[in-house]
């Protein structure tokens, strides 16, 4: 499906007109992330799947950043403090925000998976702790992800990263989950300001967040003073009971809301059922559920809702990690990536071991740009739910097709590609996997641009019929 692109630029002022039908959005921008160990599925590998659920106009970017060598002794600077540096820092994949918004933001990364397949998302959580105010000091959670990114080489090691980040400088701003995991082990580390606390996922079982805490009374590690600190904030007394990370510092206003809970109990239900099977296509339909089948279905969903659907319509990316511990890490680590809304995009493989991405992905502004691969998709979506129950199964028939074909091909290139990492032909196999990668992700952009032009030829073509 080719796209004629000055038709397609001359059909910007449709697009816009089109933006226009969608007002409704949540007012509540918040993420739901899902870790699977590795006897819980199919394969022995680990699976993560997150959705980005930034906000209907908050662009991203995908992106690739090299590895890179430095004096051990320099210092770095970081908002808002300055840290050791290292000698290396690992070449990594990253989602984010645009560049525009970045700025808005004051960061970027929000998702990923670096060279030794430590990958993770990240969920907003809610305490009753006094935030520290950003600008005055502590680091933000981009600069705690983008440290998991460059400097870990286990989910073990990411999850103590940010246990010592946090002990040693606080946490600014919003506080955040940090669901982490390598082809091993899968963590869950939930932060306050000032405190932190890590539990890992059973390797036979899999853990669902929202956007609130999720540890209660038993964990594996976390800060020295969390009982402490506690009680001399006089949240815990220790003859009230067993302390509750979840109920002690969690906000008591933002602890089983509807808005989060019927969410992670709806993928528990559907995991639970298949645990000892799950598979990424598992997760992929997770991430795309608005509850089909059940009473509680409804797309596109509103601000007055009660009871949102996991998937969204201000999604910015959903991935899903597939982590296999029985290939080279470079082909067995793949990030398979859905730009914009997942049920309106196409979950494209990306390789660890791939280092080339086009450039309509690398960037995407805060207005509509039909060379950005975020907007492409973000236009698709918002034109597809203008009549959703009419134009998605027709959007549905080429969106199978080519998952399809995308699975079959990802797994021809990591046979070959894997063969030649065992022969020790490390340059060939990655320039085989960064081929394969860019290829995929262009040939998708240019597609979705096709359809979305067949949908406002379509729309117009109504539109005419109307008037007359």
């Amino acid at each position: 499906m080719a796209i004629g692109m000055n038709t397609f630029i001359r059909s910007i002022s449709s697009i816009l007109i089109l933006l226009g039908f969608c007002t409704y959005s949540f007012s509540q921008e918040e993420c739901t992330t899902i870790l699977v160990g590795r006897k819980a599925t199919a394969d022995g590998s680990v699976i993560i799947a997150h959705a980005e659920d930034m906000g209907k106009t908050d662009s991203g970017k995908l992106w690739h950043q090299d590895a890179a060598e430095y004096e051990k002794s320099d210092s770095i600077y970081l908002p808002y403090e300055t840290i050791p540096g290292v000698s290396r820092t690992y070449s990594y994949w990253a989602h984010g925000n645009s560049d525009k918004v970045a700025e808005r933001y004051n960061g970027s990364i929000l998702a990923g998976m670096n060279q030794f397949g430590v990958s993770f998302g990240c969920n907003t959580v809610y305490t009753r702790d006094e935030l520290i105010p950003e600008g005055e000091k502590g680091l933000q959670r981009y600069s705690i992800r983008r440290l998991i990114m460059e400097r870990a080489r286990t989910a073990r090691e990411a999850v103590e990263m940010v246990g010592q980040l946090i002990d040693t400088y606080g946490q600014s701003g919003i506080v955040v989950a940090y669901l982490i995991a390598d082809a091993e082990e899968a963590w869950v580390v939930e932060t306050t300001p000032r405190h932190w606390v890590a539990k890992r996922v059973p390797d036979d079982g899999f853990h669902v967040q929202a956007n609130q805490y999720t540890i209660e009374k038993e964990w594996d590690i976390a800060s020295s003073d969390l009982v402490e600190y506690a009680e001399s904030q006089g949240w815990y007394d220790n003859n009230s009971g067993e302390f509750s990370f979840r109920h002690i510092y969690g906000d008591p206003q933002r602890i089983d809301r509807p808005y989060d809970t019927v969410r992670e109990l709806r993928a528990t239900e559907i995991l639970e059922s298949k645990k000892g099977s799950i598979s990424v296509k598992d997760l992929k339909t997770i991430m795309r559920s608005h509850y089909e089948g059940t009473s509680d279905y409804h797309y596109p969903p509103h601000d007055t809702d009660v009871i949102r659907p996991i998937c969204v319509s201000n999604t910015q990316a959903a991935k899903v990690w597939h982590l296999r511990p029985d290939l080279p890490v470079e082909t067995g680590a793949i990030m398979w990536y859905a730009i914009s809304t997942p049920c309106t995009s196409i979950f494209v493989p990306v390789f660890s071991g791939s280092e080339r991405v086009p450039e309509e992905y690398l960037n995407a502004g805060e207005v509509f740009d039909p060379s950005s691969a975020w907007w492409t998709f973000d236009a698709l979506q918002k034109a597809v739910d203008k009549d959703y129950d009419g134009l998605f199964p027709y959007f549905e028939i080429y969106r199978n097709a080519r998952e399809r074909y995308l699975i079959k091909k990802a797994g021809e290139i990591q046979a070959r590609a894997s063969a030649k990492f065992e022969k020790g032909n490390t340059r060939d196999a990655k320039e085989l996997l960064s081929e394969f990668s860019f290829n995929m992700l262009q040939m998708v952009y240019i597609e979705a641009g096709g359809m979305l032009e067949e949908l406002l030829l379509k729309a117009d073509m109504e539109d005419e019929g109307e008037q007359r």
